[in-house]
C-alpha cells in the first residue's frame, strides 16, 4: 500500500482508483487552506491560483462564508432541487452590463445550498 502521507503516495492511490480520463494537473494534495494559500499533506505552502468557483473572490475559510455555511447547515445541507426545492433557488439577480441601458438577468440553475451560502454571504 502506498504511503498516504505524501503527495506521490496519494497520487498512486488516486491513479489506481480513478479512470485515466479524469486527470489532475499536479500531484499536490491539499491538507488545509486559508485565504489565498494552500498547504499540502507534506506541509509545503502554495499560493492558490487554481481555486474552485467563487473561492478566489473571498479566499478559503472567509469568516462570513463560514458563518453563512454554519447557519445553512442548521437548516439543511442538501435536497434534490427537482424533488424538494428551496427558497434560495428562486433568486434572480439583475446586473448592469455596459451601463444602465443594457441589463442582464442572471437566473439560478441547480445550485445547491453550499454554493448558495457562499454566493449570498459575500
Amino acid at each position: 500500500m502506498p504511503d498516504t502521507k505524501t503527495n506521490l503516495g496519494l497520487q498512486s492511490r488516486r491513479d489506481a482508483a480513478f479512470a485515466r480520463g479524469l486527470g489532475n494537473q499536479l500531484p499536490v494534495y491539499v491538507d488545509r487552506a486559508r485565504n489565498a494559500e494552500l498547504w499540502d499533506v507534506e506541509g509545503r505552502r502554495y499560493i492558490d491560483f487554481g481555486s474552485g468557483i467563487a473561492v478566489l473572490n473571498t479566499g478559503h475559510l472567509h469568516p462570513k462564508v463560514q458563518a453563512a455555511a454554519a447557519a445553512q447547515l442548521e437548516r439543511f445541507s442538501h435536497t434534490c432541487l427537482m424533488v424538494t426545492p428551496y427558497e434560495s433557488a428562486t433568486v434572480t439577480v439583475t446586473v448592469g452590463v455596459c451601463g444602465p441601458s443594457m441589463n442582464l438577468t442572471l437566473k439560478n440553475f441547480a445550485c445547491w445550498p453550499s454554493q448558495q451560502v457562499h454566493r449570498l454571504s459575500v
